[in-house]
């Protein structure tokens, strides 16, 4: 059986139904895109292709408190220097439309390395699923509770679980970061290193 061609294999990839980008390692250029980031971030291939990902994708720099960049970057750099899959969880990261404003989004991220056969990194795999509905249905929930609830008490209470599952998922990111660098030490030999690392 023939092969497919380069042709056909870049055809199938665009057409793939998951959101991804193809990141060059070390300078994150943008070598490739599926269809499906291009709709969800409103952009075109011929636009983004050749580019760093934060030249495509910048913050909001009317908005103060805009952390995507910062969070996204150091993802990737986990990756880089780890050689290992990095998922960030909850992203807030908007996007800017063809006007040039920018619009709330919410993503769920996963970077995942490409090594070559030396063991190098070439490449970094950037794959999102936009939860920004769910989100903001999240948000009008909590919103709509607070609003019509007269006891005090009740209003901690919902504010009191929100904060503890934002600690229970910190501390999840946080564990599964140590359990990849110990995967990573393992794989170099560095075995005392990996009681410090793993949470017990």
């Amino acid at each position: 059986m023939n092969p497919l061609p380069d042709q056909a294999y870049r055809h199938l990839f665009k057409a793939m139904p998951g959101k991804v980008l193809v990141l060059r390692a070390g300078s994150l250029e943008i070598v490739a895109v599926t269809d499906a980031y291009l709709q969800a971030t409103m952009t075109r291939e011929a636009d983004i292709i050749g580019k760093t990902v934060f030249e495509v994708f910048p913050d909001d720099p009317n908005d103060p408190d805009a952390q995507g960049v910062k969070n996204l970057l150091a993802s990737l750099e986990r990756v880089q220097s780890l050689k290992l899959t990095d998922v960030v969880g909850l992203l807030r990261y908007p996007v800017r439309r063809p006007d040039g404003q920018f619009e709330e989004r919410f993503w769920s991220p996963v970077n995942s390395p490409v090594l070559n056969d030396t063991g190098e990194l070439d490449f970094i795999i950037h794959r999102v699923e936009d939860v920004t509905p769910v989100v903001q249905e999240s948000d009008l929930a909590f919103t709509s509770s607070t609003a019509h609830s007269s006891d005090p008490a009740a209003l901690r209470d919902i504010l009191l679980r929100s904060q503890e599952l934002r600690q229970a998922l910190s501390k999840v990111q946080e564990h599964e970061t140590r359990k990849r660098t110990a995967e990573r030490l393992l794989s170099l030999g560095a075995w005392e290193h990996i009681n410090r690392l793993i949470l017990v």
